[in-house]
């Protein structure tokens, strides 16, 4: 009896955790040190998700956010239903960090802010522009998920190139 209650999975969200998945390959493990460890993983990812550097943009704070930037501004279009989206959403985080003060990136969730979805006819997610002086740069706007070195390639074109 006390060995099924070792080998049973733990559930963390939607992933059921097994004991040889922490380092471990003792199925004796007690059940209450994986509990502990997911609660402490779940606080951390947490905690990381809070400390997200790119920000959340909708139609109240376009024009200070983005039309006055004092910098290039990468626009991430996205919606939560989107898979290639949530793919995407690490990368702009890694984004803003590598590429500091020569870009900003921000994300604009689309079905909240349909008047810049329209203005910028955005038909596809996710889909990216670049919006320097106020203005799009005329061919930035690209559709579909990229890989970082796609991501560089496609700053690069625009003379955007990451902070030293």
């Amino acid at each position: 009896e006390k060995g099924a209650e070792h080998e049973r999975a733990v559930y963390h969200g939607k992933h059921a955790l097994r004991p040889q998945e922490f380092g471990s390959a003792d199925p004796q493990r007690p059940i209450s040190q994986l509990t502990t460890h997911c609660q402490t993983n779940f606080a951390h990812q947490t905690k990381m998700q809070h400390a997200r550097a790119v920000a959340d943009v909708g139609e109240d704070g376009w024009e200070a956010e983005v039309l006055k930037s004092d910098k290039p501004v990468l626009v991430d279009f996205w919606a939560s239903w989107c898979g290639p989206c949530k793919l995407m959403a690490p990368l702009m985080d890694m984004t803003e960090k590598e590429y500091g003060s020569a870009l900003k990136v921000v994300k604009v969730e689309c079905d909240g802010n349909p008047k810049l979805i329209e203005k910028y006819k955005v038909y596809g997610l996710p889909s990216f522009i670049l919006i320097k002086d106020g203005e799009e740069i005329t061919g930035s706007k690209r559709e579909g998920a990229m890989t970082k070195p796609l991501l560089a390639e496609y700053l690069k074109q625009y003379n955007i190139a990451a902070a030293k």
